[in-house]
């Protein structure tokens, strides 16, 4: 699992893009977007949208905030 905070919200997804199988805490994050070599993903409201495969959806897992921890639900 990988959790990274784009366009000001926490988001936690598998650690492994599911469009070209690379691992995603070696992405990039500029602005809405999260990059890993050979994929792009953007924040679609509630879901994450592959730029490349607009039908292709990563997992998203419940992420809550409390004080100062992020917890995640898997």
């Amino acid at each position: 699992m990988v959790v990274f905070k784009l366009a000001g919200s926490f988001v936690a997804t598998p650690a492994i893009c599911p469009h070209a199988g690379g691992p995603l805490c070696d992405a990039t994050i500029e602005g809405e977007s999260l990059s890993s070599p050979g994929m792009a993903i953007t924040s679609a409201c509630a879901r994450v949208r592959c730029d490349d495969d607009p039908d292709l959806r990563m997992e998203r897992y419940e992420v809550r905030i409390e004080g100062d921890d992020v917890l995640v639900k898997v």
